[in-house]
């Protein structure tokens, strides 16, 4: 069992997204691309209706999670005769797939009930680098200490 979030993450998907590296926190310097990254705990946020009495020192806590999962491709390739698309465009659909559904692993001393794909945007070219920033929400039920 992965010790954090994005550790799940990139348990779940480096195996449905290979030969695409899936790393957290950021790339190492060099990477070469693609590669996705995973960024857990962007936000935490009380889950609105799953945390029954606040009186009970023994109740679930409830949280739900932000995850961010960039997706960063070489925009096109440099070819001397043109400048042809690089980016595959099938990645960013499969990875919001993949987060949009059920997702058995959890951090340690946790447990995952819902993956729920927020958002997505693809943002300007870059350096001849395309990123797309997908928004996750975890729902998960905190373990006691």
């Amino acid at each position: 069992m992965a010790a954090t979030t994005a550790g799940a993450f990139r348990t779940w998907l480096g195996p449905q997204v290979a030969p695409v590296p899936v790393v957290r926190d950021g790339a190492s310097p060099g990477q070469t691309l693609p590669y996705i990254v995973v960024q857990e705990g962007t936000n935490y946020i009380n889950h609105p209706t799953a945390n029954g009495d606040y009186g009970d020192p023994d109740r679930e806590l409830v949280i739900q999670e932000m995850v961010q999962v960039d997706v960063v491709q070489q925009a096109r390739t440099q070819d001397a005769g043109g400048a042809p698309n690089a980016e595959d465009y099938n990645l960013v659909p499969l990875v919001i797939r993949l987060c949009s559904g059920p997702f058995q692993a959890g951090p340690a001393g946790s447990h995952v009930s819902g993956v729920q794909f927020v958002s997505a945007r693809r943002e300007p070219i870059v350096d001849n680098v395309v990123r797309t920033p997908i928004t996750v929400l975890v729902t998960r039920t905190l373990e006691r200490p």
